[in-house]
């Protein structure tokens, strides 16, 4: 009888520890999402909020994100350009929001990524700004 509860035990002990380490293990999940700009006319820079129910404020964390041409053809101008706001109005000013980071391009029509040294919070919503003809790609963990 005490081997049987003693087995009781242990198998009890392992099924709650399964579950406890399962969610550890499975950890921050890594994601990303993508705003385009397919924009045809030189110079029509887009500003586009990302939904709250997409980047979680407060707990989501940006890690980077990459500016790439959306359609690579002549007749369709690129300039990657982004630019990323900590802000939840669709105006850019200077005190409007908090700047998260801004890339650009040395060739027009070429791809460029950057990277955080360490995540960046968000607090209130995400508002990307881009260059004509252009995918922003947002990596984020939450």
């Amino acid at each position: 009888m005490r081997r049987a509860l003693s087995l009781l035990i242990c198998a009890v002990v392992m099924i709650c520890g399964t579950n406890m380490w399962a969610t550890e293990i499975d950890g921050p999940q890594f994601l990303s999402t993508t705003i385009t700009n397919e924009g045809t006319a030189e110079g029509s820079y887009a500003a586009t909020l990302v939904s709250t129910t997409n980047i979680y404020p407060g707990r989501d964390q940006i890690l980077g994100y990459t500016v790439a041409p959306l359609c690579n053809t002549t007749d369709r101008p690129t300039e990657c350009v982004a630019a990323l706001y900590d802000q939840s109005t669709t105006p850019i000013t200077n005190d409007s929001g908090e700047c998260l980071g801004e890339t650009e391009s040395v060739v027009r029509d070429v791809s460029v990524t950057a990277w955080y040294p360490y995540p960046q919070g968000v607090t209130t919503q995400v508002l990307v700004w881009q260059g004509p003809n252009t995918a922003v790609t947002i990596y984020f963990r939450r």
